[in-house]
Order: C-alpha cells, then structure tokens, then sequence
C-alpha cells in the first residue's frame, strides 16, 4: 500500500504545462502508474534532474575531437599534404616525417579539449551526486537522496545554506508570512539577499504535509528568459496566481529561513539555469581576422611557386627524356600534374602549420603574467584580474572605442542619500554652497570627485533641521506632504529587514565551534590575568596624562578661535544681486549625521557652506569637504513606549542591530534615511509592512499589490491599507520622465508652506514647477534623482482595477502585456510628493585614467540610463567632458526632425573644421617660410629665433549629448550614415536615458561602421549585452552583483585598472604578437624559397638537398621555443614608460605593427635570405665537390643562423631567458646534427647523412661559407634599422632614449652619493 503523485505534463496550442499534484491511494502491484500522462517520448516521461556538459565520451572523443578540429581548413590542408606522402609518385621526403608535425599538432589540441572535458565531467559527478530530501510517498516523510535521482512533479525539502537542485515552486516556507531569503550568488553573482514568497493560501503552520495538497499547477514552458507566470487551480476551480516570485531557481541558496518545502517544475537540462548555459562566447582578434589574408597571401605564393614547377618540370621532361637520371614520364603533361602535387608536398612550409599552436601558449602565458599583476589587484574585495577569452589579449593593445556604463563603473554604486525636495521646498542637507552656485551662474564645486580618505564618507548622512522640524514627533503631528513623502521611502521598496545573525556557512562554524570551547575556557583564564595588570597600568598612565591633557586642551580652544575667526573673514560671501547672509540663510539649519537611529546619533552642523566670491561672476576656491563642527540640536529620541512595542515586534529593542536587506542600493539610502528621520521599517512580509515613526508610533499596512519596476515604465508603486483604516493608498517612485506624464492634471493641493528654494518668484506658488527646479539642479550636481507620488484609490475604483488586474495575473499566454496594461492603468493621475538627490562618487582615479585613455587616442563613450543633466555632470567630473568641450544636444521628436537636426550640425562642423584647416595649413606655410629665412639670415641675425611664434589652435574638442528615445531614430536606414559620421567627428559621445538593448545596438553599428576595435565596460546585467557584443567585454566587480563580471572577457575590481590594462599589457601583447606572426611568415618563406631554388638544378624534379628529418625539425624543434619566450617576455619599453607617453599607445590603436605592407616586406627579407643562403655555398662550392647531403647542410645551418640574429635583432630587451632559448636554439641544432648523423641505422628513405656533418665541420672552408652568408644577410637588415632611426622619428625609440638617459642619470646619482657616504661613514 502507498501513497503516490500523478504527474501530469499537458502541451497543448497554447504552450502551457500542467503538473497535478492529486494523491492517489493505490495497491503497491500498481506503482508503475506512476506515469506521464498521455504517453510521452522516454527523454520526457522519464525527465531526471542529472545534467550532461561534456562534449564528449569514452567513445566518441577521438572521432569527434578530430571531426571539430578538421573544421580548420589549415588542418584540412596538412592531412592532404600526408596523404599525398604516401603516394609513390607525388612523395619526394620521408613519408612518415610528414605525420609527426600533424600528430603534435592534433594530439596537443586534443589533450587540451580532452583535459577541459574531464574537468566539466567531474564537475557534473560532483553536482549529480548532492544531497537532498524528497519526499517519500510510501513512508510519509523526507529521505536523503541524490540530485540526480529528483523527478518532475517531486515534494522537495530544503534547510538553510543549502542549494536549491531544481526549479521549485515554493509552496512552504518556516519564516512568517510564508517567505524565504535566496542568495543568487552562483547564478549571477549578487551576494544581496532575494525574497521569495510562498504561493498564496498553501503555507501551512508546523510541519509540511504534501498529503493536504491538492490541484494543478499550470505554467508556461520552460524557457531562458526569467519570465515565470502560471497559476494553482485547486479542486473548486479557484485559481490562485504564480509568478517569478515564487519560484526558486536551481543553483540558488537558501538563507536566513530555516526550512522551505516546494515542487519541481522544471528539472535537469529544463531549469532556467542550464537553459542559459550557453557555454563560452566565440570572439575573434582583430589580428587573428587580419591574418587570413596573409595565410590566403601564402596560399596565392604557394600557389604559384607549385604552378612554375610544373611548368618547369614539363619542359625538363620535354628537353630530356632520353637522360636514365631523370626519371621523367613520357607525357610531359602528366609529368607536370604529378610534379604540381609534390611541390605541394615539399613546400607546406610556406603555410605554418604551428602558428595556431604557438599563438595560443603565447597567450596563456601573456594571460598568466596579466592575471599575476599585483597593480591590478583590488585588495579591498580581495579580486584580482581574471582573463576568460584568451584568444583577445592582442585586441586590449588596439582599441580605439570605449563605451562604459555610469553607475558602478565610472561611480562607486556605494548611494547616499544628499538632499530632497518635497512639496516644492528643497531641503539642501548641507548643500547650500553648491546650489547657490549654480542660481548665481558660477562653476559649480564638484561633489563626486572628493577623495576617500576615510571609508566612512560614504556612510555619511546629513540631517536637516527644518525637514526635522516637519516630520513631526510624539504628540505632533507631522506636516501632510512630508509624511506622505517619508512614508512612500519607506513602504514602496522590496527592503526587507533581517535579524537573522547566521550567513553563509556559519552554521557550520557553530557546529564545529564545540570542539574549540575547552581550548578557549583556559585562554579566557590566561585572558582574565592579564586584563588586570593592564588595567592597574593604564590607572597610573591615565593620572600622568590627565594634567597634560588640560593645558592642551585650552591651547588648542584658543587656537580654534582664532582660526574661525580668521575664516569667517577669509570666506565671506558676496554676491551682486543678494545679500551673503540671505544666500545661505539655510546654512545654520544644517546637522550632520552617521546612519545611526535617532537618539543614538552624533550631531553637527557646517560651519561654512558658501565660500563663493560672486563678485563679477568669478569662480574662487570652493572647499570639496565642508568644516563641521558640533550642532547644539539633538536629534529627537525614540520614546520608550515605541521601544517596548518594537521589542514584541522583532524580540529585542535594539534597532542599531536590524539588519536591511535590498536589492538596490537606491532602495537601502531611501529607507535609511527614513529611518533617520524617524521612519524606521521594522517588518516587512508578502501581506504586511511594519512601520515605527515617531509620531504615531507602530503602524501596520496591509500590502494589497505591489506593481514592481520594469524597464519599460521605469517606475515601481506598492498599494496599501493601514490597518484600521478603509483608505487604500498608492505610494510610487521612478524616474522623473515615467512620474511626471502620469500626474494628475488637475491644480495641485500641494502643502500648506509652498516656500521654495532657489526659485523664480513666478514659481514659488506652484510645487510642480519649484519640484521639477529641484530635479534639475540635483541633475546637474551630478546626483541621481527619483521621484516620488502617491495616489488615493476610490474604494469602487480599486476593485474595479483589481478585478482586470486579477485576470491578467492567472493568464499564462500574453501575461506580460496584460499585466503592464494593468499597471499603468493603476498608474494615473498622480499626486507629485518630491524629489530625492542621491549621491554616488567617482571611483578612485577615473579623472586620471580618462585623461591617460584620450590622450592615447581612445575615444571614450559614456551610456547611462539616467537623466541627461546627470550624465552630462558626470561627464565633467569625469573628464569624458571638459569645460572647454563644445558640447551639441540632439533633440527631435520625430525621425525627420532627427535627420534634420543631424544634418545641420554636420554641415556646421564640416565648414568650421574645413575653415580651421585652412587657417591651419595657411599658418604652416607661413611657419615654413619664416623657417626659411630665419636659416638664411641666421648668421648674420644670430637673435632671430622661433620663441614668440605658437602653433595655431585647430578648435575645441567636440562632444554629442543625446538620449535613448533619439538613439532609436539615428539607427533607423536613413539617418544611420548622417549620424555616425556627426559622432566620427566627435571627440566624446554621451548616450542617456538609454536600455541595455539600445546600448548594444550602438556598440554594434559603431563597431560595424568604423572598422574599429571596441571596448565595452560595465558593472551590471543591464550592461551584458553591450559587453558580448563589444570586441572585448570587460565586466566590474561590483554592488549590481556579478552578472557583467561573468559575461566579459576579462572581470577587474576597478575601473582605474583600464589605465595599465591597455596602455601596458594590451601594447605588450599586440606588439609581441605582430612582431612573432611576421617573423613566422618571414622563416617558412625563406625556407619555402631555398627548398625551391635547389628545383632549378634538378630539372624541377621535386627532390631536395635537406632531408627529412631536418626538414621536419625547422619548425618544430628549432625554431619554435625562441618564438614563444619571445612572445612572451619581450619589452619593446617599460611600464612606467608606457604609462607617463601614453602617445605610444596609438601605434597599435591604428594596427601600426601589424600592415600589408610589413607582409610584402618581410616576404622581400626572407627572398633575399634564401638567395644567401643557397647561392653562396653554391659559388664557394662551384669549383670543387660536394655531395648532396653536404650541400643541404650548407643551405640549412646557413639558415638556421641568419633567421636567428634576425629574431635576436628584433629582441627589445634582453633577458636571461632570452639569452638562453635563441643561442640554446642555436646550438640545440648543431649538436642535433651532430648526433644524427653518427648513427649508422636510419631509415631506408632517408639519403645517407653518416658522419656528414663530422667532415664538413673539419674544414675552415664550411665556416667560413657560414660566416660569409650571414654577413651578406644580415648586413642589410642592420643598415635600414641604422638609417630608419637616423632619418626618421620613432616615439617608441625616442622613449628607449629617454630610459637609457634616467638609468644613465640614475647610476651617475649612485656614484656620486656613494663616496659622500663612505666618508660619512
């Protein structure tokens, strides 16, 4: 007898799954009607949870390892040349020598895919074989099984710190209110804690019982998109809606709840996490994509030089049939088709069959060495750099855009809450000075840029007295819009509070905690001890200091008076058109504050908040950092009453110890600073808020619905009913373009005081105006800004809405359209509250590092979804924009006005670019011939000189400042061209207000119409897109989680890091890696060429004068190691270098190291070198006798030593492992030789090299040749890199100058402070 769970999965038109979780009793013979119904495919009705990453089996990883890598049409291209090997009348080497360079090449890339599979193999064992708890039908309870062993339509149990093992439907949970805490760290890198909520009426107090459960679930398919929608039918035909936030995805972990019970709904490879396991990204460098056509370039030679040999094996075979020593066929034709292929065979050199292996340990080691640098590691989140495309590293040396996110990237993401406006009253929070600049006019003092010298700035918070004086107390009722604006901080978030003291894996720790207890019971005694004794010495250190203390103490008071004093003098403000005193009249109405709790906090106020000399509009030094100073107002304390109320509410009265959990950081400064003023978020659950305030006390809110944010609308609104009550309230925040077209039309109530900061005289009666004055000013102080509203529903008018709304909830087809139409239905007529100033500082050295990238030659792109005033202060603070900066706004309502708009600015900036070339080009003429006549006169005028005269200015930088609703248009056909070439002419683009698709249609068309290398950074999941898109995507650590981390092709702590990431690493690996790619192309061409000379004596026959096995070893044993420390350790300058002359940087910006033109030329060199090589042991030899063998070890070591100076000449700087590799190299091949040639026993193939070399190396005559065909060589090389540096200026050799000049200064600094020292001494 047992209990089971039909399951039942239904597809049907439209797309919809239907589990049932109906308990049917049956006898035990009758368990396999434990079924999918109707009948399903096996893979369906018997769907697991166990998952599968690996590309291969046992099996099938050598025919399918070989399959992909066959893929490469390089590959395909040596298998060829080994078949054609082996056919008798095409071979002309050694057959088998021709397998060996493949096999290497095959068999290191198939250990390499084989040892990467392993890995993903064990780690799918170590996930398959996890514990968990399923409910067992015949026993009634949970019982430990495997992951893998986990069904659709299973009772799954989940304790605290565990990891969800398949998408559940949360139907149980052991907190109140049936919710649960979820860390998504292992899905998309955000630590922040998520709520989940239970599905309405089926939490059950005390245990669990699956039995008492009955219905169907209903949902949609599974799918990659976030998007879960469905609804519980139960058995009267109630529907109970489902969405996204009851479900908990696999992969999640389970915190701060000690138990939640759910049902599987999708499983195994059908979870969403697997789902978007797409696996790694393919991108291709730059370089990678100029070298086909160099490889197609080495086809084209190879090509012809196969194409000249046939021909010239049919008119040999032609002339000389009749000779027994050339063995030519009758059919001359013929003879010149066979002739074609053995070519072919003989030089394969010329295409480098280890390039592609070389490139990629290159790589792995320039990926090692950038990872292992300590200068961009962010020790404060313990990350360092992490490379995850190793195929990009050349791309970091040759960008040339660069788009970065706002938020998180270029500021801290760490939010403070600095000013509000409510009722049309600004409320400045210690910020008079600034806002009373920019009323006057004057350059306004930049709040982002201040230094961290302490931590604690960013937890900082000022309180305002007149906003304190308004939000009322115990017994006081506080001012309407201010406790409307308060509470709407307060309630509409998805902040909820947690006490809970245990995290991640500390429940372990407090398990194994008691072994330890012994061990600190005797450290507590030796502890105690030694507590008394320092005690007794710090009384007799405290009685001598204490007397010292005082006379400080007065001097120090008496020396702050007189520094007020001469401050207040030195800083007074003036102003033509209002008094000083009047224009910071707030100034003593400020206190500053920590995030405590009142009460429990520490006043002060500014000291001196303007320090502007609006004297004829002048800019004086404005202080970043305010002098503060103690305030002689305390803030209200909580009343004990409340604290013996809030003490039944969350068990203690301790409201420093309430822990806040958000998924924004906006969210957590909003209730952070309601709470300081006396709004205090005690509870929050699916159905109820609990509130404390100083007023009224506890307040309880029944949550009837909250409308999250999305995207689209930008806004997010909670509907409640204070318990008691009958008014059902709408509080809303967003931004300020989704709030203010939702206003109500009608004239405002507005608050019984509309006095406004800063404010016409003509606005001072309308708090919409005065608010939306208020939004400008924060914008343009850099501040994000939020707007908040509230809305009082009729009680017919709510159900009215409710009902529609309900509708759309339990649809699963269109759900999203439905319930968007039902929110903005919702979200009318609303009643303006105010404004909120939030601050998030420039990270550490963003200024620096923009200003080092521009002057490289980057452009740097911002695109942001905040206002524009925002963006554009940002821009300044930032340096992306400088005051200097001309800087064009688009604006258009429609497409055609957008191309209008566009046009007008192109036409204006080409004229006025086409007039300063001009003036450009007429000022160097007139610099030349001053030039001229200054040369002539000068020795009989020895004073004329060139000192007065400054080059004529070509215009201020430009920049483009438009927003995402514009963006769509400018990408529309017609106005794409017209608007990509206006921002090509643009020094900096600013793009707000813009969605992550709209980013990455951007960086697509940019990327696409620019030919460029681009650059993509970012912090967030609204930046993913833009980053895969980019040429390389570089992902921040930060606060918005890790999403943009894991996407990217390198993950940094800082954006700062960007600096020596492409100035340095990025020259380095691109300057290596063009130098080692030309350098490959040059050594096979040359040894393509001397293969193909020795065809001229004989008769194009297709033999050779090397044999095989040095034919084999060129590439593979001794030339290869040298290339790859090359390419790896080789400094054209130093660091510091690189980074004080960021001008060098271009070079590789505009692919200098890597051109067609190097191609043809080092194709010129290695012509050259084969000539050499062949002809003058040829001429010296032409006299006398030598063998065939003896002649190609001629050709060959004379080779090997010329094309090794030439990688010794094009080596920056010197290393031992330099030294070792190239001259090892060297002398690696001579000794080879050496050793195969005294063995007796080669195979029948080879032609007889016994002791060849032993005899040639006895004579001077071999060495001399050697010498003299190095010299010739060589020589030429030497004289274009003597008069290269002679007549023409190199900013990379003009740097080498510069550090041999400081090391030459710096060792003649030693050896002058040295005797001074000894004789000291």
């Amino acid at each position: 007898m047992a209990d089971l769970t039909q399951v039942k999965m239904l597809d049907n038109e439209d797309n919809i799954r239907t589990v049932s979780t109906t308990c049917v009793y049956v006898p035990p013979e009758k368990e396999w009607y434990r079924r999918f119904w109707p009948p399903w495919p096996r893979e369906r009705r018997c769907l697991k949870n166990n998952i599968h990453t690996t590309k291969y089996s046992l099996l099938t990883f050598l025919p399918k390892n070989l399959f992909e890598q066959f893929h490469r049409i390089a590959n395909i291209y040596f298998l060829i040349v080994v078949v054609l090997n082996y056919i008798p009348a095409v071979n002309v080497v050694y057959a088998e020598s021709a397998v060996i360079p493949l096999i290497v090449v095959l068999g290191i890339t198939a250990i390499k895919d084989g040892i990467e599979d392993l890995r993903r193999y064990y780690s799918d064992k170590d996930v398959n074989n996890r514990k968990c708890r399923i409910y067992d039908w015949k026993e009634q309870t949970y019982n430990k099984s495997q992951w893998k062993n986990v069904r659709l339509g299973d009772f799954l149990r989940v304790v605290c710190n565990e990891v969800i093992p398949a998408d559940i439907v949360l139907l149980h949970s052991s907190e109140p209110e049936g919710i649960c805490y979820v860390e998504t760290a292992n899905l998309d890198g955000e630590t922040t804690l998520k709520v989940r909520h239970t599905v309405k009426d089926t939490s059950q107090s005390g245990i669990f019982l699956p039995e008492g459960m009955t219905g169907e679930i209903h949902c949609n398919q599974p799918s990659k998109t976030s998007d879960f929608s469905g609804y519980l039918e139960q058995q009267d035909g109630s529907r109970i809606s489902i969405n996204s936030a009851n479900l908990l995805l696999r992969g999640c972990t389970l915190r701060n709840t000690e138990e939640v019970v759910g049902v599987v709904m999708y499983a195994g490879h059908e979870t969403k996490a697997m789902l978007n396991n797409n696996g790694p990204r393919s991108k291709r460098s730059k370089l990678e994509r100029d070298m086909n056509w160099e490889i197609f370039s080495c086809g084209i030679i190879l090509l012809i030089l196969c194409i000249g040999g046939a021909i010239g094996s049919s008119i040999w075979s032609s002339n000389y049939k009749e000779m027994p020593y050339f063995p030519f066929n009758e059919n001359a034709v013929w003879e010149g088709f066979i002739r074609f292929w053995s070519m072919i065979v003989i030089l394969q050199v010329i295409i480098p069959l280890s390039l592609y292996i070389t490139m990629e340990l290159i790589k792995v080691f320039q990926v090692y060495f950038i990872s292992r640098d300590i200068d961009l590691y962010y020790s404060k989140g313990d990350k360092r750099i992490t490379c995850k495309s190793l195929n990009l590293t050349e791309d970091l040396g040759q960008v040339q855009y660069i788009f970065s996110d706002k938020t998180g990237t270029l500021t801290e993401n760490e939010m403070l809450f600095r000013c509000c406006s409510i009722g049309g009253i600004s409320y400045p929070h210690g910020l008079n000075s600034q806002f009373a600049a920019l009323e006057s006019g004057l350059q306004t003092p930049d709040i982002l840029t201040t230094s961290h010298q302490n931590e604690k700035t960013l937890l900082e918070f000022y309180l305002d007295e007149e906003l304190l004086a308004k939000v009322g107390k115990l017994n006081m009722q506080p001012v309407p819009c201010v406790n409307d604006f308060m509470l709407t901080m307060t309630l509409c978030n998805s902040v909820v509070v947690s006490d809970h003291s245990f995290q991640a894996g500390e429940l372990n720790l407090l398990q194994n905690s008691r072994s330890m207890y012994s061990s600190m019971i005797s450290l507590r005694t030796t502890l105690q001890a030694l507590n008394i004794s320092l005690q007794n010495l710090q009384l007799r250190i405290q009685t001598n200091l204490q007397s010292t203390y005082h006379n400080i103490h007065s001097k120090v008071q008496n020396l702050q008076n007189t520094l007020q004093n001469f401050q207040s003098r030195l800083y007074n403000p003036i102003s033509s058109s209002q008094d000083p005193e009047e224009l910071c009249d707030n100034n003593s109405q400020d206190t500053f504050l920590q995030t405590t709790l009142p009460g429990t906090c520490q006043n002060y106020q500014s000291d001196s908040d303007s320090k502007m000399d609006c004297d004829s509009g002048a800019e004086t030094d404005v202080p970043k950092s305010q002098t503060l100073q103690p305030a002689a107002v305390k803030c209200p304390a909580w009343p004990q009453t409340m604290l013996e109320q809030v003490e039944e509410i969350v068990g203690h009265c301790d409201l420093d110890s309430l822990v806040y959990e958000a998924e924004s950081p906006d969210e957590l400064a909003l209730v952070n600073a309601a709470r300081n003023y006396g709004y205090a978020l005690l509870h929050r659950s699916q159905n109820k808020v609990v509130i404390l305030t100083l007023y009224q006390g506890v307040v309880e809110y029944d949550v009837l619905q909250v409308l999250p944010f999305d995207s689209e609308r930008k806004m997010m609104s909670v509907i409640v009913q204070e318990v008691g009550t009958s008014d059902i309230i709408m509080y809303s925040k967003g931004a300020d373009s989704a709030i203010l077209n939702k206003l109500n039309q009608s004239p405002s109530q507005g608050s019984d005081n509309t006095e406004a900061f800063c404010v016409d005289d003509g606005d001072t009666n309308d708090p919409t105006n005065a608010t939306e004055h208020h939004l400008n000013l924060y914008a343009k102080l850099g501040l994000r800004t939020l707007c908040l509203a509230k809305k009082t529903f009729k009680l017919e008018e709510y159900h009215s809405w409710l009902t529609e709304h309900h509708k759309a909830e339990v649809s699963i087809s269109d759900r999203e359209r439905l319930m968007h139409q039902s929110y903005c239905r919702a979200e009318t007529e609303l009643e303006l509250l105010g404004v909120t100033g939030i601050e998030d500082r420039l990270q550490d050295g963003v200024p620096q590092t923009i200003d080092s990238l521009r002057q490289a030659g980057i452009q740097i792109w911002m695109l942001t979804g905040d206002k524009k005033e925002t963006a554009i202060n940002i821009g300044y603070s930032s340096h992306i924009l400088h005051r200097s900066t001309e800087v064009l706004t688009i604006n258009a309502e429609n497409e055609e006005d957008c191309f209008q708009s566009l046009a007008v600015h192109l036409n204006e900036m080409n004229l006025k670019n086409s007039l300063e070339d001009s003036a450009h080009s007429s000022w160097n003429n007139l610099d030349t011939l001053l030039t001229s006549v200054v040369s002539v006169t000068r020795p009989f005028i020895p004073l004329v000189g060139r000192q007065g005269r400054q080059p004529v200015n070509k215009g201020s930088s430009k920049a483009i400042v438009f927003e995402g609703s514009i963006l769509n248009y400018c990408l529309k056909p017609k106005v794409k061209e017209t608007f990509l070439s206006l921002i090509g002419k643009c020094d900096s683009v600013i793009c707000c207000r813009a969605t992550p698709l709209q980013k990455a249609n951007l960086v697509k068309a940019v990327k696409k119409h620019f030919k460029a290398v681009s650059l993509a950074v970012g912090d967030g999941a609204n930046d993913v897109s833009m980053i895969q898109v980019a040429n390389v995507g570089v992902g921040l650590s930060g606060n918005e989680g890790q999403q943009a981390a894991q996407s990217s092709d390198f993950a940094m702590g800082r954006f700062m890091f960007l600096k020596k990431l492409l100035l340095v690493h990025g020259h380095w690996c691109y300057a290596r890696l063009a130098s080692i790619l030309l350098y490959f192309y040059y050594k096979n061409l040359a040894f393509a060429l001397l293969l193909f000379w020795y065809q001229l004596l004989n008769g194009f026959s297709g033999s050779t004068a090397v044999d095989s096995i040095n034919l084999m070893g060129f590439n593979l044993i001794f030339t290869s190691v040298p290339i790859i420390v090359v390419g790896v350790l080789d400094q054209d300058l130093q660091s510091h270098s690189l980074l004080s002359e960021t001008s060098v940087y271009s070079i590789g910006s505009q692919s200098r190291h890597y051109t067609r033109l190097k191609f043809w030329i080092i194709f010129v060199e290695a012509l050259y070198h084969s000539l050499v090589c062949f002809f003058v042991p040829l001429l010296a030899n032409y006299s006398g006798t030598v063998t065939l063998a003896e002649f190609g070890f001629y050709n060959n070591l004379s080779l090997l030593i010329l094309v090794t100076l030439t990688l010794a000449l094009q080596v920056q700087q010197w290393t031992p492992f330099h030294h070792l590799t190239i001259w090892g190299s060297l002398v690696l091949s001579f000794l080879f030789n050496f050793v195969y040639c005294s063995l007796q026993q080669l195979p029948k193939d080879i032609f007889h090299v016994h002791w060849v070399l032993q005899t040639l190396s006895a004579h001077t005559n071999f060495w001399a040749v050697l010498a003299l065909a190095t010299l010739i060589g060589i020589f030429p090389r030497l004289l274009v890199m003597a008069l290269y540096r002679l007549l023409f200026s190199s900013p990379i050799y003009t740097c080498k100058l510069k550090e041999k000049e400081n090391r030459s200064s710096r060792k003649i600094k030693e050896s002058t402070i040295l005797p001074e020292t000894t004789s000291t001494i």
